[in-house]
């Protein structure tokens, strides 16, 4: 019986792992695009941002067809209703951006990533990449093209959203500090510490809790399968047994499942506000250890030259690709006014 690596290109799981990721990328920038637009707002700029995601979106998805009706290892996991990927659903997003957005609404909480085919359909197309020995994908000049379109588009939406936000009212009123990038780290002698102040419980030399966390901090932002050897337990008991669970187990390890576990080392607060992370009760506790915290002003505010970006706003931009685009330009664009 042929291992199912076997049975397509090898080349073909990492190229696929990446435009799966983009394709669900802007399927989802659809459905931030409609929380954040303001009916007030001019149409004209609604309209150009769907079509400037819609055309990588239609070529990432027609490209990942081809490969997928030509290997039968990753044609298998859209015929499971666990690993079934979104793009399957939707060839193009212009005309159905709103069946999009009532879709990721009703079948797609932010919440419960555990449950989520995309994120799992990910982690299946990885592992088949890692078992052909192909993680790098070797695109064609044509694939590179359609990667590189959508990657530009996806960073441009990133910056449009981010201006989109800045027209509205801001939720905090002037003058409130707040957490603005929730940090786990891991320190040598076993301590769990939450942005410098919140200290778990100590992990044992040996245990269960250590092994798992010293092979997360290994695979940050990863969705990877801890070896725990004899110690093998279910996963959200060890996580429970160092004190991550509710909020702390949202934010850091939002998914945990029987392919392992994802472990976020660093996230910065609009993906908490975004993903619907109450952190109302883990924000007052840390404020009270002395936290490090930022000032929002109002938006009404006049504005006065601007100060630095702070280091946990650079730290959360470093945290993608794309944000780290933003924050280059960000640099460039301070540079610039600095010597006008």
């Amino acid at each position: 019986m042929k291992d199912a690596t076997t049975l397509g290109n090898t080349d073909d799981y990492a190229i696929a792992r990446e435009f799966h990721f983009y394709a669900i990328e802007l399927l989802k920038a659809v459905e931030l695009l409609n929380k954040e637009y303001n009916y007030d707002d001019p149409y004209a700029e609604y309209h150009e941002t769907i079509m400037d995601i819609n055309r990588p979106y239609v070529l990432l998805v027609n490209e990942l067809e081809k490969i997928y009706e030509q290997n039968k290892a990753l044609a298998k996991l859209n015929d499971d209703p666990k690993t079934k990927a979104t793009w399957t659903l939707f060839n193009t997003i212009e005309s159905q951006d709103q069946e999009i957005y009532s879709y990721f609404k009703e079948h797609k909480s932010l919440r419960k990533l555990i449950n989520d085919a995309d994120y799992a359909h990910q982690a299946q197309v990885n592992r088949l990449a890692i078992l052909a020995g192909k993680e790098t994908p070797n695109y064609s000049p044509k694939q590179q093209k359609i990667w590189d379109d959508a990657e530009a588009a996806f960073v441009k939406f990133v910056k449009l959203h981010a201006e989109w936000q800045s027209r509205r009212p801001k939720k905090k009123s002037k003058g409130h500090n707040f957490i603005v990038n929730y940090e786990l780290k891991y320190a040598d002698n076993g301590n769990i510490v939450i942005n410098d102040v919140l200290i778990l419980k100590k992990t044992q030399s040996g245990s269960a809790p250590r092994k798992l966390l010293e092979q997360a901090i290994k695979h940050p932002y990863e969705h990877f399968q801890p070896e725990l050897g004899q110690l093998n337990r279910n996963l959200t008991n060890v996580l429970s047994d160092m004190g991550i669970t509710g909020v702390l187990k949202e934010l850091f390890f939002p998914i945990v499942n029987r392919e392992g576990v994802t472990f976020r080392p660093a996230v910065y607060f609009q993906t908490a506000d975004n993903e619907k992370i109450d952190t109302t009760e883990l924000d007052k506790k840390l404020k009270e250890l002395g936290a490090s915290t930022e000032t929002i002003l109002d938006s009404n505010e006049s504005k006065e030259p601007e100060e630095p970006m702070s280091e946990e706003l650079r730290s959360a931009f470093m945290q993608s690709p794309e944000g780290k685009k933003i924050l280059s330009e960000y640099d460039r664009n301070e540079n610039e006014r600095k010597t006008k």
